[in-house]
């Protein structure tokens, strides 16, 4: 679809979730202080909030403000720096021009110049705020959402981001609460399956595959095949678990055990 119909299509969603919104019941959910996130970020890192803004149209003769973007950085002192990103309009624009570049262009050249002028209208306006900082939480919103981060060049257009920042996309800043959160580890151990026996008999294998029928018993030609009563035995892959079963130290299941 062409730009305009694109951003035709954009302002009835945008509606249409504003309706949404309305109608949703109120969630009781706790209200987290930038506080709480700010001390779980270690002096290396940092959180990067992107928002569109609406303007609001409220009385007889509301403004005609365009919407635009605006970047929330948060870092571990528990500082917070608002940027203007400017017109949502003209970033957006600059998004779909760069995806259709990567969908259709056979130069490389120009994909990867139209993405650095996207990156220079998100992430240039607050390059001194990421100064000395090697990891990011990245929280994008609306059609930010389309832009391949790690994939960006850094400032000086000779590496690739995700070559020298660790990166981490995250929904809201809250979420950095929820990756805190110690993980208890299961003591069972993992098990790697490669290579089974499909054609043992008397077991759920068979009974699993009688309710695939045919008139003749064929050899395996293709995975997708699901009519086949026979599969071959595919002695490379019982290689292949063993070896990542010894390296995770894993048990291994195999064959006919």
């Amino acid at each position: 679809i062409n730009q305009n119909k694109r951003m035709e299509l954009l302002k009835e969603k945008e509606s249409l979730e504003i309706e949404l919104n309305d109608l949703l019941p109120l969630q009781d959910e706790k209200l987290i202080s930038n506080k709480e996130i700010s001390d779980l970020l270690s002096i290396n890192e940092i959180l990067i909030e992107y928002k569109r803004v609406i303007p609001a149209q409220i009385g007889p003769n509301p403004i005609n403000q365009k919407d635009y973007y605006i970047a929330f950085i948060l870092n571990s002192k528990g500082d917070i720096n608002v940027v203007n990103l400017g017109d949502a309009e003209l970033l957006d624009n600059e998004i779909y021009q760069s995806l259709l570049l990567t969908q259709s262009s056979p130069n490389k050249e120009e994909e990867l110049a139209s993405w650095n002028n996207v990156r220079k209208l998100v992430l240039d306006p607050i390059n001194k705020e990421l100064n000395n900082i090697d990891t990011w939480f990245i929280s994008p919103d609306s059609e930010l959402h389309l832009i391949p981060f790690t994939s960006l060049e850094t400032f000086e257009n000779d590496k690739i981001l995700e070559k020298e920042i660790q990166m981490r996309l995250v929904t809201t800043g809250r979420d950095i609460l929820n990756l805190s959160k110690q993980t208890q580890l299961s003591t069972t151990k993992s098990l790697v399956v490669s290579n089974p026996n499909f054609d043992m008999k008397n077991n759920l294998f068979n009974i699993a595959k009688s309710s695939f029928t045919s008139k003749n018993v064929t050899r395996q030609t293709r995975s997708s095949n699901l009519t086949l009563n026979n599969w071959d035995s595919l002695k490379d892959t019982k290689i292949e678990g063993q070896t990542i079963a010894n390296m995770i130290n894993a048990n291994h299941l195999t064959g006919k055990k």
